[in-house]
């Protein structure tokens, strides 16, 4: 199965799952996984991953934002993405939304 974090720290950011005690410089990424087991024949051997994966950056920082989707297209994984604001953190978030299929 594929070590999320270890695929995203390929990109060279600071990568966490899901929060930083204390934040490195900007930008920086975390992500959050849910899993669902099912199969046939009394065997879960199929896992379907949901993953979500955060972007934090400074407006001028958008080539974090190619260097990220570079990997999920080298990958072939589909993925939704919506940028936003964050007034109180003053900077950017982009959220990815990526779902795996992957076989045990």
């Amino acid at each position: 199965m594929l070590d999320v974090k270890t695929w995203l720290e390929t990109t060279g950011l600071s990568v966490e799952y899901i929060s930083y005690d204390k934040p490195p410089e900007l930008p920086w990424v975390v992500y959050m996984e849910d899993q669902d087991c099912y199969g046939a024949d009394m065997s879960n051997d199929i896992v379907s991953r949901s993953i979500s994966v955060e972007l934090y950056r400074k407006k001028s920082q958008v080539s974090a934002e190619a260097t990220l989707e570079s990997i999920f297209n080298a990958k072939a994984v589909a993925y939704t993405k919506n940028t936003m604001w964050l007034s109180s953190e003053r900077c950017f978030m982009t959220v990815y939304n990526l779902t795996l299929t992957e076989r045990k």
